[in-house]
């Protein structure tokens, strides 16, 4: 084997380690694993229709929320209280333009 064959040999391997390697980070960051941080305020005793009011706070520090869907459940019925749909902006999902 001559020695520009040797050298194409290994500039390709580092190029697909180096591509490889970038693909990895990428989907790792993109497909973050994180669970969302959620703090429930002064839990009521009761809850009836209309009448009872508490406050979630929801975080994502990483990618930001999709939706955020609220529902409580007892025994075997569970009942939605809240569904929102937050909007994708940019590849990362900041506010960067």
């Amino acid at each position: 084997m001559n020695k520009g064959k040797k050298i194409r040999i290994i500039l390709t391997s580092i190029l697909l380690f180096l591509l490889l390697g970038f693909i990895i980070w990428f989907l790792s960051f993109i497909f973050e694993g994180e669970a969302p941080t959620i703090l429930l305020e002064s839990t009521p005793k009761y809850l009836t229709k209309g009448k009872t009011s508490f406050n979630i706070t929801i975080k994502d520090q990483k990618r930001g929320l999709k939706t955020l869907h609220v529902t409580i459940c007892q025994e075997e019925r569970e009942v939605s209280i809240y569904e929102q749909t937050f909007p994708f902006k940019g590849l990362f999902n900041n506010n960067d333009p």
